[in-house]
């Protein structure tokens, strides 16, 4: 009984998370229901976005180990 309780309500969990909605709005996503009362001036941007310039960072990620 305890067993099968936990896997209720791991299943309810994720169908919850999964029809969730973010509170991270990215640029023109017509997705968001729910209206910001605040503009938004910064938005978030992917890692795929990003270069490093020379750098220790940059050195750092090019070295093999």
């Amino acid at each position: 009984m305890n067993k099968l309780f936990i896997i209720f309500q791991m299943l309810l969990c994720i169908a919850f998370t999964a029809r969730s909605q973010t509170y991270i709005p990215q640029w023109s996503d017509k997705r968001m229901k729910v209206k910001n009362a605040v503009p938004v001036y910064v938005y978030p941007f992917s890692r795929q976005q990003l270069k490093l310039l020379n750098s220790p960072f940059n050195d750092a990620m090019h070295i093999q180990v």
